[in-house]
């Protein structure tokens, strides 16, 4: 009789361990999934914030002979900046969705067009290209915008924004 308790008091130890053992081990596994998904989002809200700040060259106007023209286009440094600022978030495209990576390229095709179509980089002509593409780039710059409102709605979705990535 005091054998079987023995026995029952051994099993229900080992039980408890093996239990306790996989409980601890769920718990630290998600624990660090958790932590994983905090350092994800902060590294994508980071770079949203770069994004933001690359916008602020497209959301303020100046006006050239009495055309609307974005501040990128204000004189040759501030599109350098703006630039400069755009390659530095593409560097940046792991962390940001496909579709709003798709935008900054063609935003960033559209600049580009700038230095394959202007002899020289004189201020008047920056403003003149301004002047020209203001309609493309408020257009691109708008939907930019619903993305990143988009994105920062789907920001918690770790999983699901890293198996968009696979697939896009």
């Amino acid at each position: 009789m005091i054998e079987n308790w023995i026995t029952i008091i051994l099993s229900s130890a080992i039980v408890s361990a093996i239990t306790s053992g996989l409980i601890t081990y769920y718990i630290e596994k998600r624990k660090y999934s958790q932590e994983y998904w905090k350092i994800t989002i902060g590294k994508r809200l980071e770079t949203y914030d770069m994004i933001e700040k690359v916008l602020t060259y497209f959301q303020s106007t100046h006006f050239v002979d009495k055309h609307p023209c974005h501040l990128a286009f204000l004189n040759l440094d501030t599109f350098n900046s703006a630039q400069t600022e755009i390659a530095t978030v593409s560097w940046k495209r792991n962390w940001i969705s496909s579709r709003l990576y798709k935008k900054i390229i063609d935003l960033n095709r559209l600049l580009y067009d700038f230095d394959l179509s202007e002899e020289n980089s004189e201020t008047y002509n920056i403003s003149k290209f301004g002047v020209k593409n203001y309609s493309k780039i408020a257009e691109i710059r708008d939907e930019m915008i619903k993305i990143m409102a988009e994105d920062y709605k789907d920001m918690p979705e770790v999983k699901s924004f890293f198996k968009s990535k696979i697939k896009g």
